[in-house]
């Protein structure tokens, strides 16, 4: 084919790659290069190829017109360079079907346009309608002839991307650190989450990414959505000494499959086989972790599972079966030649098409079937219809076969009834079933692998068909590209990266792949979770939007600046009053402690607050002639209610937080004397609790706990503050203050209207809002700081440090406000109540001598903690070196100490 300068309407990248291949094929090809020669490219864009030829008498028939085996040659020809202009492969497959209808003709002389187009292209089959066209004088075409090609190929080199995004290589040991962050900021135990990363990062390695991180986003969700159980705990019971039944609980499929497997090799190590059957369990990404997890034991397995309905019965059209995988193992000579199969009884892998859906790009027409009927490259119209089986009836039994096994073996949903990983509307219920088999049972394990090897060779060493450059040996592939992947990277795309680090950051973890793609957090921001960040910097717009309005008011009523910025100030000092900044921070730590993250408790604590007083002002300015003789005896009723509730509430969580002071003060003994009896020994089995596993379980068993169990539930999400907030409000202290504020500037400012008089409940409720809901992130942003998540003994330790404070604040503040009733009520006189009404008069100090308690305890707690703990160990040394001696019959033995270290240096003991 003659070559030609490229157009300026289309790629030159891919007109070049089509013109090397045409020039490649011409010079293998005698037929080619006689008869085609002289075709010329005129236009090439992705899927169609337009090209002219100028006939000659060698193109001719006996009648003078084109021939029509020139015509099938041309068909031939061109069907591989459109199939190739799709997606840029080398490889364009062979005919298996062609038609040609001959419609006209066209002379030696004549030049004739030949556009083919592919209708479809596949991963194994291309479809290509070709016209070849008369070019008359006028310019006009006559048709000449129609044909469709249909080609296959086995395997295809892709020659350059199509539409290439951006990559970011993560490396492994980075990825598994936030997949197990965003995991155990979920609620999934450690133990688990170690498990859940190394199978999901083991996926990407692989180059199975659609059964890698990419998952996360979706598991979470279903966390959310209280459709799975991220603390689930596995249940293992031995039917037989050989077969194990696992029910997961609705917990990750990871585990409970682990579990399984586990069970099953410890069973074949003994009697040379074992099995396990799992329930109730959920997807559990790439099957080739678990045949892995048996090839580490040196064993077969298998390993099937079901899955959520994506392909018909064979015949049928809608979804019945899963796209579920069948895999096994075995161990070769060594990690290279080791046997591991995992497919899918599908053309393609499910997790393919959410991949091309997440990435934007399209998939082969051989894939999938809309909800129509009709091949589709549209991912979205794919998950919406049907995948195609492999090998037709014969993957279709497949994926049945599967779910006899998995689901109605086990007794997990089958039949179509498995929910999709990515509908959080209920639990999956997915079932698996897992085989491993000792190999030495018939011969030695030398011998088996010596087998194992020899397969290999002559596998690997086996005759090429044209095009292969290799043949690889299951597995194999997966194999090299894990050792380029560690070495390189994992390659990510921008929006997965982005939707990883939206998880890290829901959980107040940080998001480690953030440098790569965004600008660094501000240093003073670091310590802050992400919400806390989120909550303050929207409660500032709120504020910044509230005096841009108010200040457009202003501007015309002058005389109500000074009124505004009073109540504004008024808000800002109400919100250091002792009974917000206690019953916030009880609170706080009351849904922390129930695995929430709540950075909104203030908000609505002094929105209902705010309620009262924005009420109360319409009701005054309405009414101020009519109420104004009664408001103060009004106002004395609400002090009543208003404190009582306040003290009440304080008082009994006071003792509730005094009964969880006891609880921590216990554990955290518990805890040093559990480490104590372990030093030295083996970790507790996996499974096993211990004192520090339970160190949360802050709730026990005694009598205060279940009598004050309702109180202590009963607001167990951030948003019911607000009818707390209500309460608090009846005192009306605030309210009035307001209210008269609002009469007396309506009196100084002639004309002015009841809207007037909510500009001050307004400022007054942003400037409380702002420092409650402040007051109330930073709470969170301690209770949940890294340093405070990482030692379980300086958790203990400082939670009974802050615990501490808080029951002494609220004892403090409860027992004030019961005197301040009192003195209301009875007015009794004399020195005592003279410094109760001076307290009661000075709330606001005392609140911000709160803050200031926390921040200066908060800092002698941190300086004390570290000399307090190497205190506990030096101890701890001196005990374990008396014990010693007293064991060799040794007496007044001194303390054991390591070989070159002072009397004064302890041990490091590892906590």
């Amino acid at each position: 084919m003659s070559p030609q300068e490229p157009l300026p309407d289309v790629a030159p990248e891919r007109t070049a790659a089509v013109q090397a291949l045409a020039d490649r094929l011409s010079s293998k090809s005698h037929i080619y290069h006689v008869f085609l020669s002289s075709m010329k490219l005129t236009r090439v864009s992705r899927g169609t190829v337009v090209s002219q030829l100028l006939l000659e008498p060698m193109h001719a028939n006996s009648r003078g017109g084109i021939h029509g085996a020139v015509s099938a040659t041309i068909i031939d020809f061109v069907t591989g360079l459109a199939i190739a202009s799709w997606d840029l492969r080398e490889s364009t497959g062979v005919s298996v079907d062609m038609h040609i209808s001959y419609l006209s003709t066209a002379r030696a002389g004549d030049t004739v346009e030949v556009e083919a187009k592919a209708e479809r292209v596949g991963g194994n089959l291309a479809v290509v309608t070709i016209r070849i066209a008369k070019v008359e004088a006028d310019g006009g075409r006559t048709l000449v002839t129609l044909g469709t090609h249909t080609k296959h190929s086995l395997t295809y080199k892709i020659m350059a991307e199509d539409t290439p995004q951006p990559r970011i290589n993560v490396s492994a040991a980075e990825a598994r650190r936030l997949v197990h962050d965003i995991l155990t900021g979920n609620g999934v135990p450690s133990p688990n989450a170690h498990i859940i990363a190394r199978c999901l990062v083991a996926a990407d390695l692989r180059g199975v990414d659609t059964h890698g991180m990419n998952r996360i986003p979706s598991y979470m969700e279903r966390i959310r959505q209280n459709v799975l159980d991220p603390a689930a705990e596995p249940a293992v019971t031995h039917v037989t000494p050989v077969v194990a039944h696992v029910d997961g609980h609705n917990g990750f499929g990871f585990v409970a499959a682990h579990r399984g497997m586990a069970a099953a090799v410890e069973a074949a190590k003994v009697y040379g086989i074992g099995m396990a059957s799992v329930k109730h369990s959920n997807h559990f990404g790439m099957s080739a972790w678990a045949v892995q997890q048996a090839l580490d034991a040196d064993m077969m397995s298998l390993v099937f599972t079901n899955s959520s309905p994506a392909l018909p019965a064979w015949g049928g059209r809608d979804k019945l079966m899963g796209v579920s995988p069948i895999a096994c193992g075995a161990p070769g000579k060594d990690s290279s030649s080791d046997f591991i199969l995992d497919m899918a009884p599908s053309v393609a892998a499910r997790g393919k098409i959410y991949k091309a859906k997440r990435r934007g790009e399209r998939i082969p027409l051989d894939w999938a079937l809309d909800s129509e009927g009709r091949p589709t490259d549209d991912p979205e119209a794919a998950l919406g219809g049907v995948m195609l089986p492999m090998g037709g009836p014969k993957g279709s039994a497949l994926s049945i076969m599967m779910d006899v096994f998995s689901g109605v073996l086990s007794g997990s949903a089958y039949a179509g009834h498995v929910t999709n990983p990515y509908d959080p509307s209920r639990p999956a219920d997915v079932g698996h079933f897992l085989v491993a088999i000792k190999p030495d049972l018939f011969m030695s394990l030398d011998e088996f692998r010596g087998r194992m090897q020899y397969l290999y060779e002559r596998v690997v060493g086996s005759q090429k068909m044209a095009g292969v450059d290799r043949i690889y040996f299951p597995g194999e592939i997966e194999q090299i590209t894990q050792r380029e992947r560690e070495a390189k990277g994992i390659p990510l795309v921008q929006a997965e990266i982005d939707a990883l680090n939206e998880e890290a950051s829901r959980f107040c973890r940080e998001a480690i792949m953030a440098r790569r793609c965004h600008l660094p957090t501000p240093k003073f921001l670091q310590g802050l979770p992400p919400q806390s960040i989120l909550v303050i910097a929207l409660l500032i717009t709120v504020n910044v939007l509230i005096w841009a309005a108010v200040a457009v008011v202003l501007h015309f009523h002058p005389a109500l600046i000074s009124p505004a910025a009073l109540s504004y100030t008024l808000g800002l000092r109400h919100a250091l009053d002792a009974d917000h900044i206690a019953a916030i921070d009880l609170m706080t730590r009351r849904l922390i402690a129930s695995g929430q993250r709540p950075a909104t408790v203030g908000t609505f604590f002094s929105l209902g607050h705010s309620t009262i007083v924005i009420v109360t002002c319409v009701v005054v300015a309405a009414t101020s002639g009519a109420l104004r003789d009664r408001f103060d005896g009004f106002t004395r009723v609400g002090n009543i209610i208003g404190t009582s509730v306040s003290a009440a509430f304080l008082i009994l969580l006071c003792i509730g937080n005094g009964w969880v002071l006891y609880k921590l003060v216990t554990r955290l003994r518990a805890v040093l004397e559990e480490r104590r009896r372990l030093s030295g020994q083996d970790p507790a089995p996996e499974g096993d609790t211990t004192v520090e596993a339970q160190q949360f379980q802050i709730e026990g068993g005694g009598c205060m706990t279940r009598v004050l169990r309702g109180l202590f539930r009963a607001i167990d999400r951030p948003w019911k503050m607000y009818p707390l907030g209500v309460v608090f409000g009846l005192g009306f202290d605030t309210s009035s203050e307001i209210a008269i504020l609002g009469i007396s500037s309506i009196h100084a400012v002639q004309g002015t209207s009841i809207w007037l008089i909510l500009i001050f409940p307004i400022l007054f409720t942003a400037g409380m809002c702002l420092l409650d809901t402040t007051d109330g992130a930073l709470m969170m942003a301690l209770y949940t700081s890294k340093a405070f998540s990482r030692d379980r003994v300086a958790i203990l330790y400082y939670s009974v440090v802050l615990t501490g404070i808080t029951v002494f604040v609220s004892a403090f503040i409860g027992i004030v406000q019961v005197l301040s009733l009192i003195q209301n009520v009875a007015e009794p006189e004399g020195s005592f109540w003279d410094g109760v009404s001076a307290i009661g008069d000075n709330f606001d100090i005392i609140g911000g001598s709160i803050c200031g308690v926390f921040v200066v305890v908060g800092v002698g707690s941190i300086l004390v903690y570290r000399p307090w703990k190497r205190r506990m160990e030096r101890s701890h040394s001196e005990e374990q070196g008396l014990a010693a001696a007293a064991d060799q019959g040794i007496d007044d033995a001194e303390p054991l100490a390591s070989p070159g270290l002072g009397p004064e240096q302890p041990q490091r003991v590892a906590t």
